[in-house]
């Protein structure tokens, strides 16, 4: 289902395929560039259309959690997008994919552990979400009493990109 953002411009959210992992990014990448006009388009459905279900998406998506989500699996999506595309290739040379494959995997290793990496995809996280006016914000790790707000001890800015990404991970895995 695609969604019209501007009648003017033509523009639209793409489908999310369910088996080809390039038109994910594609998606991805998408919602992410017209993430303000996604957020109004929700806005005048829920508020002028009495759309209930576009103000419950609306409410979804400007979580912080899921702007940091957006952001970072776009990222690494964007990382795996040629070595799909490759290998759905009808004249896929698999000793080629193969090596891209490893080299893909190996760049993904280190990516992992590049904190100036998690650092930067943070930043564009914080400057996605204040495009929106959503303010960056840390999930309990406690189990329990997970809806009260935390403790104001450590600014959110202060915790670093990395660890940010690995709470907000770690929080998004436990509610699924």
């Amino acid at each position: 289902m695609c969604i019209l953002l501007s009648p003017l411009h033509n523009y639209y959210l793409k489908s999310l395929c369910e088996t080809r992992w390039a038109a994910r990014t594609d998606a991805l990448f998408t919602c992410k560039s017209s993430f303000t006009s996604v957020i109004d388009t929700l806005d005048d459905l829920s508020t002028n259309y009495g759309d209930s279900k576009a103000g419950a998406c609306k409410l979804a998506i400007t979580q912080f959690g899921f702007i940091v989500t957006l952001v970072a699996t776009e990222y690494m999506l964007a990382e795996l997008a040629p070595l799909s595309k490759l290998l759905q290739n009808k004249e896929c040379d698999l000793v080629e994919a193969t090596k891209e494959a490893r080299t893909i995997a190996k760049l993904v290793a280190e990516q992992r552990n590049d904190e100036r990496l998690w650092d930067e995809l943070y930043d564009k996280s914080v400057e996605l979400a204040a495009s929106v006016v959503v303010h960056p914000s840390k999930p309990r790790t406690v189990g329990r009493q997970k809806h009260r707000g935390n403790a104001r001890l450590t600014p959110v800015l202060a915790i670093g990109g990395s660890t940010c990404f690995a709470i907000h991970s770690s929080s998004g895995l436990r509610a699924v």
